[in-house]
């Protein structure tokens, strides 16, 4: 979700990178696939490189992330 919001495109491979020391590179590309399959991000092919995809939250990730953050908020302030 940072990513996104500071509109800076992330690759798959970036995401295993920063992701690897929790898990290994499997669990993150079948937990990633999972997220495809189930609408909650999308994988959009780089137009640069045909090879490299990148992640991107759909409308329904967005919304709930941003209704949860409202209300983390409130709960703390």
């Amino acid at each position: 979700m940072d990513s996104y919001f500071k509109k800076e495109p992330i690759s798959i491979e970036v995401l295993v990178t920063r992701i690897e020391k929790y898990a290994s590179r499997r669990v993150i590309l079948d937990f990633l696939n999972k997220g495809v399959e189930r609408k909650f991000i999308n994988k959009i092919f780089s137009t640069g490189d045909r090879r490299k995809f990148y992640m991107k939250p759909t409308e329904v990730t967005i919304r709930e992330y941003n209704q949860w953050s409202a209300e983390f908020t409130k709960s703390i302030v």
